[in-house]
């Protein structure tokens, strides 16, 4: 089957195979702005080539494009694809990958683009080896992937990138921001609970106590969540005295957000109630939706030990409204079934 899109390859006109190969280097999805960026192409001639290739049967135009203003294109199969950017040479597979990422960044939505970004200088990386420059480059776009990925909660996206950043990343007080993200993401992804403290040590010592506090909040779930709970309490209080004297923050927020919720489940429902509302604030004026429905679960928990059912119901509804996708807050549990 190869050798057959291989003999199919061949026989298109030069300008033709030279676009389908750049398209292979975009992906199984590409963008006739970008493949005239990698070929060189005039605009025209893109287009013309591209219609070229449909009518041929080899790539398809999508009704829509994730990219704004940018007529999208995929390959009928991903085989076509694979042989296509097979055929490229070594060396210039990573000028190609050069290219696409100088023409991602040109959008101006790294946020949005950040994966792609992140794909593309990898790849240039690994085919070209040595290259400080784009080792350099790389590895922040990898961080930013990764904390892209986090804020969306695809954690074993942001587990990859943050560890392919700490593998290229200098030990310098950032590199204990990505040490601590990706051991959140690894949490979420093996279950594994050592590395978290080991995060909070880190940004402790980078002299980053606010990033230091947050990574202890989510420590302390975790050992809660393990049955120790008495490394969940001392793990909130060193928290709480490395946020002492320091302006309300994200950080603070999280770490009352952990308090409230250690304390719901002990006999101490009242004063949970309380600390929940003053971080309930706290989330509403700095907008935090997932702190938000954090505590808004919390409260849900504590009304019901009180056989509030109504009141229960709405906190849990209104938390469910607010959360963003993929929140792992959509699916707390009430006390009665810890």
């Amino acid at each position: 089957m190869q050798g057959i899109v291989a003999a199919r390859l061949e026989g298109l006109a030069a300008d033709e195979k030279r676009l389908i190969q750049d398209a292979a280097v975009l992906g199984k999805v590409f963008w006739a702005g970008a493949a005239a960026a990698l070929s060189g192409l005039e605009a025209d001639a893109v287009r013309a080539s591209l219609h070229g290739l449909e009518r041929k049967g080899l790539v398809r135009r999508e009704r829509r494009s994730a990219v704004s203003g940018e007529e999208e294109f995929a390959f009928r199969h991903v085989l076509i694809r694979d042989v296509a950017y097979g055929q490229i040479p070594r060396a210039t597979r990573a000028e190609r990958h050069l290219r696409a990422a100088d023409w991602i960044e040109r959008l101006g939505r790294a946020d949005d683009h950040a994966e792609l970004l992140a794909h593309h200088l990898g790849s240039a990386l690994s085919l070209r080896g040595d290259d400080a420059e784009l080792a350099e480059r790389a590895r922040s776009a990898f961080w930013r992937a990764g904390r892209r990925a986090l804020e969306l909660h695809a954690y074993r996206a942001a587990l990859r990138f943050c560890d392919a950043a700490l593998e290229l990343w200098p030990h310098d007080g950032e590199r204990a921001r990505i040490v601590a993200a990706a051991a959140s993401a690894r949490y979420r992804v093996e279950g594994n609970q050592g590395d978290l403290t080991a995060a909070v040590d880190a940004l402790e010592s980078a002299g980053d106590p606010e990033a230091a506090a947050g990574a202890a909040a989510l420590a302390a779930n975790v050992a809660w969540r393990a049955g120790r709970r008495p490394d969940a309490e001392a793990l909130i209080a060193r928290a709480e005295a490395l946020l002492a004297g320091r302006e309300p923050s994200p950080a603070l927020c999280a770490v009352l957000a952990e308090k409230a919720r250690l304390t719901s489940y002990v006999e101490a429902r009242e004063r949970a109630e309380t600390i929940a509302l003053e971080a309930l604030g706290l989330a509403k004026r700095l907008e935090l939706p997932e702190l938000r429905a954090a505590l808004l679960c919390t409260l849900g928990n504590v009304y019901i030990t009180r056989a509030e059912y109504d009141a229960a119901a709405r906190a849990y509804e209104d938390a469910i409204a607010i959360a963003p996708a993929g929140s792992p807050e959509i699916t707390r549990r009430p006390p009665t079934a810890a």
